[in-house]
This record gives C-alpha cells, structure tokens and sequence, in this order.
C-alpha cells in the first residue's frame, strides 16, 4: 500500500506517507481481514501498529466502551452538586 519494504510497529502510518485516502484502503483491508470494522477515528488517533494492537485489546476496548456512562454519571453528579449548592444558597 505504501510501496515500503519494511515498517516497524512504531513507525506512525502518516510520518511513513500514508494520508486519508490511504486510511480508508487500511480499514477495508482490516475489515476483510479481521472480520470487523475498526472507527476511521481511532485508525487517525492511534496511527501505529503498536497503537492499533493496544486499542483493539480486550482492556482498552472495555475502557473505551465504559467511557461514555462514565462520563454521563460525572455530568449527573455535577449537575446534582449544582443543585444542592443552589438549594442552600437560598435556605440562608
């Protein structure tokens, strides 16, 4: 694809002449390999191979997946906290 003979797992796709077009070639060719769809996102925010292999690891995808309700039940606790010191504010 990049018509280089050796790439090592640390050399970042876009450093090495890869660009977006390239990207999208990169996640058809692991969607038929692999048998699933990695995010054109994460192929831009992980642009290794060591990178790759760390995000599509059973932990790193757990995290990942978890993230969004984490994130909701912070925004709740805020929100609450808000709440409560508004509350109190006019109780004085």
């Amino acid at each position: 694809m990049l018509g280089l003979d050796d790439v090592g797992i640390h050399d970042n796709f876009f450093d090495i002449g890869g660009h977006s077009l390239l990207l999208v070639q990169v996640q058809s060719q692991i969607k038929s390999q692999l048998g699933f769809s990695v995010p054109l996102v994460d192929l831009f925010r992980h642009p290794t191979v060591a990178a790759q292999a760390h995000c599509l690891s059973p932990a790193y995808t757990e995290e990942t997946a978890m993230q969004p309700a984490r994130d909701g039940a912070r925004r709740q606790r805020e929100a609450m906290l808000r709440r409560k010191k508004a509350a109190e504010g006019m109780h004085r």
